[in-house]
């Protein structure tokens, strides 16, 4: 259920502001906050509000009592448990995604399969992080799924789409045509396997 007053609008806008965030953070090091205001182009209101939600989950926040600095500079970073494993996964399906673009000229119901299982080993691996951390709330595992798996998903169709503008529109039909019959035959094909194994 969506908030009174917040719509498509304000929802894609509040994804993309927390994926620039995520974003300066992958890296896994400490960053201040004017430098990420810098980097993200946010205003103090944004920034600071995005950053007070991620707090309650994948992001952590550090006060420099020793610098000797006032105001105290404050610095922000991804959990370390998230950072190396999220952080190594994002540069396979980065790669991956580009690579297998390819096929979808020469197979594309194999591209759409491609990014089906994409979906789901992202999702497994998000599932057993959490269930093999007790101390990971709630909040911490749907940003997850958020920033990298359904963002993930959501680049690799912009992609997909940008690719398929390349082509022309005949071209365009005959290779969703193709997919869709191939998955629709797969789909119902698995369906009667299951049914059978009850």
């Amino acid at each position: 259920m969506v908030d009174k007053g917040i719509g498509t609008y304000q929802i894609g806008k509040s994804r993309t502001s927390e994926k620039e965030i995520l974003n300066v953070l992958t890296d896994g090091e400490w960053h201040r906050y004017q430098e990420m205001q810098q980097l993200t182009r946010l205003s103090t209101a944004t920034l600071s509000k995005h950053l007070k939600r991620l707090e309650n989950g994948i992001v952590e926040k550090r006060l420099d009592l020793e610098s000797g600095a006032y105001p105290y500079p404050v610095y922000y970073r991804l959990k370390p448990s998230l950072t190396e494993a999220n952080r190594e996964w994002k540069e396979i399906l980065k790669n991956e995604i580009q690579l297998n673009l390819d096929l979808l000229e020469q197979n594309p119901e194999q591209y759409f399969h491609f990014l089906t299982v994409m979906l789901n080993l992202e999702t497994i691996k998000h599932l057993q992080f959490y269930f093999l951390n007790p101390k990971q709330n709630e909040n911490a595992f749907n940003q997850l799924m958020e920033f990298f798996v359904f963002s993930a998903y959501r680049d690799s169709i912009k992609k997909l789409k940008m690719k398929l503008k390349e082509h022309e529109e005949k071209n365009i039909q005959q290779i969703l045509a193709k997919a869709e019959k191939r998955i629709t035959e797969d789909f119902k094909s698995t369906c009667k396997k299951l049914s059978k194994k009850k």
